[in-house]
């Protein structure tokens, strides 16, 4: 935007008609924006305070993502989750809300849909729930996303009626991080608990 305005700019000196090329460039430099994002119960139960302390200690956004995982933050946090009715979608469960948490959502079903918008490259706005679109627009607006993935198999997700392109967790954070590494030029770091 600010490129465009010195052209512009530069035009309207020369009556709308430049006598030669015009050529603009905007360098900004910053400290990188950081996310984290964690998804899934560790594999062993006494590592829930480890999870909910390495995300609180982060400086930058925070997404909790799988009710599981929202439920360790709020035992451990001793914080209420409130469910944000207001934005209901039939396919993807609405986000909540939690103090000191910038985002909390649904799991498997919110990863996958983020994974497959992503992908797809649609554009932020075009994103028709509401959750998936707070969680695609806070990705894209950070410079470095860091995964915190819990290892504990979920028996709900082993369920055969459940639809196959959701995948498991692993899965689906493999597929986000490789869209975000390789079509959208972010920083990407994985660990798991």
């Amino acid at each position: 935007d600010l490129a465009k305005m010195i052209i512009n700019q530069a035009r309207s000196i020369d009556r709308g008609a430049p006598g030669d090329d015009i050529t603009c460039a905007v360098i900004t430099v910053r400290e990188p924006r950081d996310l984290v994002l964690a998804s899934g119960p560790p594999f062993h139960k006494e590592h829930d305070k480890e999870l909910v302390n390495r995300v609180m200690q982060f400086s930058g956004k925070k997404i909790v993502s799988g009710g599981t995982t929202a439920q360790i933050f709020s035992r451990e946090l001793e914080r209420k989750i409130t469910v944000d009715l207001k934005n209901w979608d039939r396919e993807i469960p609405p986000s909540s809300h939690m103090e000191g948490i910038d985002l909390v959502t649904e799991g498997m079903l919110t990863l996958n849909r983020a994974a497959v918008e992503l992908e797809n490259r649609v554009p932020v706005e075009e994103i028709r729930s509401a959750s998936v679109r707070k969680f695609v627009e806070m990705i894209l607006q950070s410079d470095r996303i860091f995964f915190l993935v819990g290892t504990k198999i979920n028996e709900a997700h082993q369920d055969p009626n459940i639809p196959a392109e959701i995948g498991i967790r692993r899965s689906i954070i493999h597929r986000i991080r490789q869209v975000l590494e390789n079509t959208y030029m972010k920083e990407t770091e994985l660990s798991y608990l």
